[in-house]
Formats: structure tokens, C-alpha cells, sequence
């Protein structure tokens, strides 16, 4: 081998947007915690701000900035498929 092979990706891409938009509407039906509407100490809850998954729950008086990007989207992102996907998710 001479290390030129070409490897075709498009089989992958198009699993990995079906997994995301299966995950967007995995999201849809999940009901969203208000973090405004609890108690004092309760903790927060933290969301993908493409697919809508759960990234995190911290402690109210967090002091790192939280996730706002799950990995799986991340690493959409990363590849140039993300905007496809979202796309794709909302047709």
C-alpha cells in the first residue's frame, strides 16, 4: 500500500445524521427542566443546543461555564456534517 487510498466517508456521514436526528426527536419528547422555576439549591440542568439532549447537571452555584454541546455533536461539527444534519433533522 502506498498510503493514497481514498476511503469513502459518505456511508458514515449519512449514519451519523440519521443518529442525530434520531436523537432530535429523542429530544422533542423529553420535557425540558426550567432552571428558573426551582428551588433554591436545586441543581441545573444543561442541554445540546443542537440535538436537545442532556449535557449536564451541575450544583446551583456552579463555577465552570457548562457544556452546551454534546460530544456526538461535537463531533459532527468537527467532520462538517452538523449543519446537514440540522437540516436534514428539520425537514
Amino acid at each position: 500500500m502506498t498510503g493514497k487510498t481514498k476511503v469513502d466517508y459518505s456511508g458514515s456521514r449519512q449514519k451519523a445524521i440519521e443518529q442525530f436526528r434520531r436523537r432530535w426527536r429523542l429530544a422533542a419528547n423529553i420535557e425540558k427542566v426550567d432552571n428558573a422555576a426551582l428551588h433554591a439549591g436545586a441543581p441545573m440542568y444543561f442541554y445540546c443546543r443542537h440535538c436537545g439532549l442532556p449535557t449536564e447537571m451541575l450544583p446551583e452555584d456552579y463555577v465552570f461555564p457548562p457544556i452546551t454541546e454534546c460530544s456526538r455533536c461535537r463531533g459532527l461539527r468537527n467532520e462538517g456534517w452538523l449543519e446537514e444534519a440540522v437540516r436534514a433533522a428539520g425537514e
